[in-house]
């Protein structure tokens, strides 16, 4: 998992799509996990959140395209 990491998206595209399902689960959570820790005041680099959203769009992008190509 690449929390917080803006992750290439030549990365995500020589991914598989089991994989990068996996992933995405995995970016949504710690999402889920970052924006709680910032909601109770142990969090101060809001950045992280930006850039795990980022990726989790990325990811979404390259499963669509996949989708509408086949």
């Amino acid at each position: 998992m690449n929390t917080g990491l803006i992750m290439d998206i030549g990365d995500i595209r020589g991914k598989g799509d089991k994989e990068l399902l996996s992933d995405l689960h995995d970016q949504r959570e710690a999402l889920r996990s970052a924006r709680f820790e910032l909601a109770a005041g142990r969090k101060k680099n809001i950045r992280a959140i930006r850039e795990i959203r980022q990726t989790i769009a990325k990811m979404l992008t390259v499963l669509a395209e996949r989708h509408r190509s086949a």
